[in-house]
């Protein structure tokens, strides 16, 4: 009896293993993943951008942070209207800006869905 059970049932399948994060095509050096995370930290996302025009991390992750940054201080202006917004508001900047930060450390070119079409829509290089 335990042949037809066995027979009968389906093939155990091995789990998949967990999907990397994609590397960087080009090694990132440690002075370019330091711009790309002052480029999560406010007015500092002009840096990445002017201090390494050739670098496309550093270009990606500045232009992305000044998109971020815009929007937040287009956003904050519903602050004024509750003090619970304002609250939501900046943990949600906070956290997007620290999944960039964290990012830019690893030395991923990360594409924030939405802020990398943004980005692409202004046209700016990156």
């Amino acid at each position: 009896m335990t042949k037809k059970a066995e027979t009968g049932s389906v093939p155990a399948v091995a789990p998949k293993a967990p999907a990397k994060p994609s590397a960087p095509s080009v090694p990132v050096s440690t002075g370019e993943k330091i711009l790309g995370i002052l480029g999560y930290l406010g007015y500092f996302c002009i840096l990445p951008i002017v201090l390494r025009p050739d670098s496309k991390f550093c270009q990606l992750h500045g232009h992305q942070g000044l998109v971020i940054m815009l929007l937040f201080f287009l956003l904050s202006w519903l602050g004024w209207m509750s003090s619970m917004a304002a609250s939501f508001l900046f943990v949600l900047h906070f956290s997007v800006a620290l999944v960039g930060v964290i990012q830019a450390a690893r030395g991923v070119a990360f594409k924030f869905p939405g802020i990398y079409e943004v980005v692409k829509e202004l046209k700016l290089r990156s």
